[in-house]
């Protein structure tokens, strides 16, 4: 056999091409879109080829989804009546924040309050309940372990842990109902917390079980704080056990009798009665007697399942008629931080205009998005070079095919013919098909993204709703900043600056501070936009409340599966998951007054370094636009929102993306069964048609006619529906679940599926207790574990 290169060909040609082929190797590059990938063990990529995923999805995925979204904002007044109201209204916002150095309201994370913080939230709710309550009166069943504790009791529990009085204003007011006149109690802070500086103060309502649940947050043990602590923080793990041991030991003796019966029981009902390997305590063993290792198994097990089932069982012993007045208390607290905020922005609000016009013009300013930028490196900001009219999608996978087999037929000429792999043109060519489709040229990290079907979606969310004038790349402009400063206000500022570089400088300065500007006004209006907006929600028209959940939550979920890795459908999460606060704490917006006070105002900025923490987590667009209690006409969003999302008569409607997006909507539509059970047939409706149209696009079709990806999308979507059903107690749509032990359903099923009569069972059973959007469905029930 002869070696060495071929004629005419160096060993330095050889290097070259083998350089281009094994940079391809594990993508479609020289294979072609119609290549099976390699899947590996375990592995969650697509295995579909790039040609199937690309057909498939566009036809019955992106395709579907941009029809839709066309009528949800393409069907908006967009003539330049409502452009000058919203015009006018962002001056009105601008205006009002520029007005005595007012602040955005800023929602407390309720993770992260002090257990102090919480004692006072639950201690003013527990005053307003005295008013209509004895104290002696009792808050629990008798047949809690907490039977003997009175209200009294409550709140002196409360002052404790606060370490100081609680106290509050309170005002009684008449209103008439149909069963007569009743009373209505509410709270009322001081003035100054309502109007001003201090309106950035008022309190946030948090949903009382979760008050519960952090209230106990700081008490239980927990093994993390030992092995954190100072002081054995380098011992040995004996030495850490042993410490272990006596925080736990300590705890357990000075909890009382009937906190520790309390314990007990929710580890017996809630742990030991669902894992088969755990062992459940005799009912009479007497609680002192409990061996160590059992006590240190309670608390070292999954720390916030614990709690918040003990938070959960709590709150289901409470007696019925006070949990009901508890919810009062806490709509009450929601309704008077509306009216708070109402009064705050009442010279923002248009007068002349209707409550539903103020919504529509707020939400409009709300999600106005900033504009990708042509010059951005990061990959998430390119764009879907083409039309997305219907006339351009209806050709879309001619095109499509076109260019594959363009693609098929130089892989098929290089094969057969070598001379083509030397040839330059030949490798650009071939180069230039996986940047088209979203892959990796991994030569030239390039994309050109002219048939990347998941970004049809993205772009046309951002050609919709993208802000019209220019901000500032979002992720990198404290970097600039940062750089200004280190080149001309550290050391060298003393320095004598040739003219050349003092021009320079002067350039650099007022781009930065033009963009300074535009950052901050963009932040100031949108912000101030959101919170103005909370009380006038109920107004929204049905059209502006799809807009709404549209845009919170078509693109929620990150499909890190995706067969296209250049794009993560994440336009939802990106805009509408962390608020951006880095110029939240300015007291003085910048306005123009002039360049050397602007810049001055920047670069005190700067060294205060807000913009550090303007992306935290913990200011959630979610938990202050739906954080409290949410209207009905929100709810029926929704409630389309997850049927238009899921199956509309095709087993191919549904992937795993579309699934984890409706899984967000359903956490909501179930606390609202929870908070509002006389309006949950509202949910129930949307559930009902759900349901029945998954079972739809399945039952008529053979059981080995349907692929193991559609089998896997159709049961997740069925494990959605079944656990949402259980969380809203959905007892009138037994009749159409029953529908999922028959025939094909039946089939596709898991084996360990719960079977009809345990679910029936399930959902009849005492509702469960939902949390607050920050803190809820982080162990949702799957029906294989019921």
């Amino acid at each position: 056999m002869k070696s060495g290169p071929p004629p005419g060909r160096s060993y330095k040609d050889v290097f070259v091409v083998s350089k281009r082929i094994g940079e391809h190797v594990a993508t479609h590059g020289y294979c072609g879109p119609d290549v099976q990938p390699v899947q590996h063990p375990n592995s969650e990529r697509d295995p579909r080829s790039l040609r199937e995923a690309s057909i498939q999805d566009f036809r019955w995925i992106v395709r579907p989804t941009i029809e839709r979204l066309r009528n949800v904002f393409d069907n908006h007044d967009d003539n330049g009546e409502r452009l000058k109201d919203v015009v006018e209204m962002r001056d009105r916002l601008l205006k009002h924040a520029r007005t005595d150095g007012r602040t955005v309201l800023l929602r407390k994370d309720s993770t992260s309050m002090k257990k102090e913080e919480i004692a006072d939230d639950v201690g003013r709710a527990m005053l307003m309940l005295a008013e209509s309550h004895e104290l002696d009166e009792k808050m629990f069943a008798p047949s809690s372990p907490l039977s003997f504790v009175n209200l009294a009791d409550v709140i002196e529990a409360l002052e404790i842990v606060k370490g100081g009085e609680i106290t509050l204003r309170m005002s009684l007011r008449l209103k008439k109902t149909l069963s007569g006149m009743k009373r209505k109690l509410k709270c009322e802070p001081g003035q100054k917390k309502l109007l001003g500086t201090r309106f950035d103060e008022l309190s946030w309502p948090v949903n009382p079980v979760d008050s519960i649940n952090f209230l106990f947050r700081d008490v239980l043990p927990k093994k993390s704080r030992v092995d954190l602590d100072d002081e054995y923080y380098d011992a040995t793990e004996e030495v850490k056990q042993k410490r272990w041991g006596d925080v736990v030991t300590k705890f357990w003796l000075e909890a009382g009798e009937s906190i520790r019966q309390l314990l007990l029981s929710v580890y017996n009902d809630e742990v030991a009665s669902r894992f088969s390997d755990v062992e459940p305590f005799p009912v009479d063993t007497p609680t002192l007697e409990v061996p160590l290792d059992k006590l240190q198994f309670i608390f070292e097990m999954e720390y916030e399942y614990f709690r918040e089932k003990l938070a959960n069982r709590i709150w289901s012993d409470i007696e019925p008629s006070l949990c009901e007045q508890i919810f009062e208390i806490y709509y009450q607290q929601a309704e008077m931080l509306c009216e708070a905020i109402q009064e705050e922005y009442r010279s923002v609000y248009s007068e002349t205009a209707s409550l539903e016009h103020n919504a529509k013009v707020l939400l409009d300013i709300f999600l106005e998005v900033p504009p990708r930028h042509d010059d951005d490196r990061y990959i998430d900001s390119l764009r879907f070079p083409g039309s997305l009219t219907p006339e351009a999608c209806d050709t879309f996978i001619e095109r499509m095919e076109g260019a594959m087999d363009r693609w098929n037929e130089l892989v098929d000429l290089a094969k057969k013919n070598e001379d083509m792999l030397w040839d330059p043109q030949t490798i650009d060519e071939l180069d230039s098909f996986e940047p088209m489709f979203g892959q990796s040229c991994r030569r030239k990290r390039v994309y050109t993204l002219e048939y990347c079907v998941p970004e049809m979606v993205t772009e046309f969310l951002y050609r919709k709703l993208s802000y019209a004038e220019k901000v500032p790349k979002r992720w990198n402009f404290g970097d600039y900043v940062k750089k200004f400063c280190d080149d001309y206000t550290g050391s060298n500022n003393t320095m004598s600056l040739p003219y050349s570089e003092s021009v320079e400088r002067d350039a650099r300065a007022m781009r930065l501070v033009q963009d300074f500007r535009s950052l901050s006004t963009y932040i100031y209006t949108r912000h101030h936009a959101m919170i103005a907006l909370l009380p006038l929600l109920q107004h929204l028209s049905t059209h502006d409340c799809k807009r709404l959940v549209y845009a919170l939550f078509i693109q929620r979920a990150d499909d890190r599966g995706s067969k296209w890795e250049c794009s993560r459908s994440n336009f939802s999460m990106r805009h509408f998951n962390s608020l951006d606060l880095r110029c939240s704490n300015l007291k003085i917006l910048p306005c123009a007054r002039g360049d050397d006070y602007d810049l001055s105002q920047l670069l005190n900025w700067h060294r205060e370094k807000d913009y550090d923490l303007g992306m935290c987590n913990s200011h959630k667009v979610l938990s202050y636009m739906l954080g409290l209690p949410l209207p009905e006409n929100i709810i029926s969003a929704m409630g389309e929102f997850m049927v238009e999302n899921l199956y509309q008569g095709n087993i191919n409607d549904v992937n795993q993306n579309k699934t984890d997006n409706v899984r967000r909507v359903t956490d909501f539509l179930s606390r609202f069964c929870y908070e509002r059970p006389k309006s949950a047939h509202i949910v129930w409706d949307y559930m009902r048609e759900a349901i029945q149209n998954a079972i739809a696009a399945v039952e008529d079709l053979p059981e080995n006619e349907i692929e193991p990806v559609q089998r896997s999308n159709w049961n997740k979507v069925i494990t959605l529906l079944v656990v949402a059903c259980i969380d809203m107690r959905a007892k009138r749509l037994l009749s159409h679940l029953n529908r999922l032990y028959q025939g094909t359903p039946l089939a596709l099923l898991p084996e360990n599926f719960v079977d009809f009569r345990s679910l029936a069972k399930r959902i009849k059973q005492k509702p469960l207790v939902l949390n607050d959007t920050l803190y809820y469905h982080s162990h949702s029930i799957h029906p294989n574990d019921m």
